[in-house]
């Protein structure tokens, strides 16, 4: 690959790795411990466009962020009592996105520079995945502990205007919102993220005991010319595996309701989106994650679940699990003899578009847990999944003998 001119520097691939992690923190074994009365974190502000409002014990908004513990040395928030925000909210990282919506112009709109270097590298899918796996945020051996056995509050609600009770658009006792974020490592089971003794999940979209909402990177479907998408280009080319790049992922998390009254999440607002056979609905809430969007979790467990309530989909472990509404696939021939065939090729549509749940179990308090859908468009509660959408899931379970 020669140099590609962006924003004005000519940069060869090695330059271009080193500019990204410019836009690239990272934290290494290093902790937040709270006094002994608990630590509270609180965001009040609020916008329409979400730039504020984002609450997280360890921190509010993270982009393209490396945070890294080791075996011995892990990265804790310990004597956690409280979060509070108004956006997106998280027992440790209250919205995580990578690094591919940095910009080098604030006021330009996200997304701004690498979106130019993408496409200089589509034609060299080597060089961009090399690229892109630099700016996904990654955020292993990672523990939430809370203060006491009364447990860890991670609330969404607050009072707006007249009185009213408003909500964040996603609470999660981990993270609120995680957007082509890696939690953990593939194969590495200490490497995992944990949440221990969590009372309560309170948002408006979407709430789980793990992430409110994990999703697939917006930046997949940049433009490229006037037609043709990120995501188009790779389909065409064969290289999916690039895809891998955009997809949230959560290998060994583990999440422990609170001794006192185990687990109670919930989500109080929905929004319909789409149109004809494509609606979906948000209001969904699940004791690991309220919504997966073309995201996997494995490994992963709930314990001491008390209560889920929604008003849409609501499960158990998930409340909705499949294809997410950002990437758009419409325009590729799906069905017929070019290369980018979808049905009946090699591309494989599970892999691309659909949620993968592996090895996971959810377990109750000592008197089970329940799950319940109600006062929405889509009422539908599982014990594991409310609703499946081109979604796949092996070897988990939803309670036990006892609970």
């Amino acid at each position: 690959l020669g140099g590609v001119n962006i924003l004005g520097l000519d940069l060869q691939l090695g330059q271009m790795i080193n500019v990204l992690n410019v836009f690239v923190p990272v934290i290494k074994q290093s902790s937040v411990e709270g006094y002994q009365s608990g630590l509270r974190v609180q965001s009040n502000g609020t916008s329409e466009n979400e730039a504020c409002g984002y609450a997280g014990g360890y921190v509010g908004k993270l982009i393209g962020g490396q945070i890294w513990g080791e075996k011995d040395v892990r990265c804790k928030v310990t004597k956690l009592r409280r979060v509070d925000g108004r956006t997106y909210v998280g027992g440790f990282v209250g919205s995580s996105r990578p690094g591919s919506v940095a910009t080098a112009d604030p006021l330009a709109g996200e997304g701004l520079f690498l979106s130019k270097l993408l496409k200089k590298l589509l034609d060299t899918p080597a060089d961009l995945i090399k690229v892109l796996n630099a700016t996904v945020a990654t955020i292993s051996y990672v523990d939430v502990e809370s203060w006491d056995d009364w447990g860890i509050i991670v609330n969404g609600a607050y009072t707006s205007g007249s009185n009213n009770t408003s909500y964040a658009k996603a609470a999660g006792g981990f993270a609120g919102n995680l957007e082509g974020t890696v939690l953990g490592k593939k194969g590495t089971e200490e490497a995992g993220v944990s949440v221990q003794n969590i009372r309560s999940v309170v948002a408006g979209e979407y709430a789980g005991g793990c992430f409110g909402v994990a999703d697939v990177a917006g930046v997949a479907n940049i433009s490229v010319g006037s037609e043709t998408s990120l995501l188009d280009k790779l389909l065409q080319l064969g290289r999916t595996d690039v895809l891998d790049a955009f997809r949230s992922y959560v290998y060994y998390g583990t999440v422990n309701g609170c001794k006192d009254a185990g687990l109670s999440v919930s989500a109080n607002t929905a929004i319909k989106s789409g149109q004809n056979n494509q609606v979906t609905y948000s209001g969904t809430a699940g004791g690991f994650g309220g919504s997966l969007l073309n995201g996997s979790v494995k490994n992963s467990k709930v314990a001491n679940l008390s209560n889920v309530r929604g008003l849409n989909s609501v499960g158990g472990f998930v409340g909705y699990s499949g294809k997410s509404g950002v990437v758009k696939a419409d325009k590729i021939d799906v069905i017929g003899d070019n290369t980018g065939q979808l049905l009946g090729g090699a591309l494989g549509v599970m892999d691309i578009f659909g949620s993968h749940i592996d090895d996971c179990a959810v377990t109750g308090t000592d008197d089970g847990y329940t799950v319940q859908s109600t006062n929405g468009d889509e009422q539908i509660a599982g014990g594991f999944i409310g609703y499946a959408n081109l979604a796949r899931m092996s070897n988990c379970t939803a309670g036990d003998k006892t609970n």
